[in-house]
C-alpha cells in the first residue's frame, strides 16, 4: 500500500537444480533491483524487481509486485505528534507530526504523501495542524474530494525553576546608599534574554541595608503568565 516511501518487499530465490532445493542468500548470491517502486501501480506501470546473481551464479530474472492505493481517512490513518507538549522559547515551534497506517503498520512520508500545515505554533496554549493528502497515491481524492486530517499539540509555559535551561548573571557587589537596593537581574532561558516586567517580575528580600551573615540580600524570578510560570533559585548578592 502507497506510504510515499519506496517498496522493496521481501524475496524469496530457490535454486532448484539441487535434489533438495536451497534458499540464496541476497548480497551473496544475487542483488535485487527495483523500479517504480514508490507510486501506486497502474495498467502500464507496475512495480518490478529484477534477480541478478552473483559469485556463483549468473543471469536475470524479473519480477512484478503491485502498490496498491491507501485511504486517506482517519479510520485508515493514525496521526499525533511525535512529542505532545514543547516549552515556549520565544520561537514558532513545529512538533514532528506521525502518520501512520493501522493496517500496514507503516510510517508515511511527510511531503510527499501529505502536507502539514501549522497554526498557533509560537504562544503558549494549543497548536493544531492540519494534514493534507499530497501525491497521486490516494483512493478517495479527487479535485472536488480533498480530505483533511488534524491533530494538536500543547506549547507549555517556560519553567523558571529549570535550572537546567534557566541561567541568571551573578550580580555584582552593591555599595548601600541609604535606601533598598534593586540590582537588575540578566535572565535567560536556553540563551535567549528575557524581559522584566514581561516574561518576568522580581522579588527582593533582605535588601535594605548592608549584608551580614545572618542577613544576606537576595532575590527570585518569578515568571509572568501566559509565557512563563515557576521561580528561581534564590540569588544572593552582596550590599557593602
Amino acid at each position: 500500500i502507497y506510504t510515499g516511501y519506496p517498496k522493496a518487499p521481501e524475496v524469496t530465490v530457490l535454486d532448484h537444480s539441487l535434489d533438495v532445493p536451497v534458499r540464496l542468500a541476497a548480497g551473496t548470491d544475487y542483488k535485487l533491483t527495483y523500479k517504480n517502486n514508490t507510486n501506486p501501480s497502474t495498467e502500464r506501470k507496475y512495480a518490478t524487481v529484477s534477480i541478478t546473481g552473483k559469485g556463483n551464479y549468473t543471469g536475470t530474472v524479473n519480477t512484478s509486485f503491485h502498490i496498491l492505493k491507501n485511504t486517506f481517512s482517519d479510520s485508515q490513518l493514525l496521526v499525533y505528534p511525535k512529542i505532545p507538549s514543547l516549552y515556549y522559547n520565544g520561537k514558532t515551534q513545529k512538533a514532528e507530526i506521525i502518520v501512520y497506517d493501522k493496517l500496514t503498520q507503516e510510517v508515511l512520508k511527510p511531503q510527499t504523501a501529505y502536507k502539514l500545515t501549522y497554526y498557533n505554533m509560537k504562544e503558549p496554549g494549543t497548536a493544531t495542524v492540519l494534514i493534507t493528502p499530497a501525491g497521486s497515491g490516494w483512493s478517495n481524492v479527487t479535485a472536488t474530494n480533498k480530505p483533511m486530517l488534524s491533530t494538536q499539540y500543547e506549547i507549555l509555559p517556560g519553567d523558571l525553576s529549570d535550572s537546567a535551561i534557566v541561567s541568571i548573571k551573578a550580580i555584582k557587589r552593591q555599595k548601600y546608599k541609604g535606601k533598598a537596593i534593586e540590582p537588575k537581574p540578566i535572565v535567560k532561558v536556553n540563551g535567549r534574554l528575557l524581559k522584566q516586567g514581561v516574561d518576568y517580575q522580581v522579588e527582593y528580600t533582605n535588601h535594605t541595608g548592608i549584608s551580614r551573615p545572618d542577613y544576606r540580600p537576595f532575590l527570585v524570578i518569578r515568571g509572568i503568565g501566559p509565557r512563563y510560570t515557576g521561580s528561581s533559585e534564590k540569588m544572593y548578592f552582596d550590599i557593602y
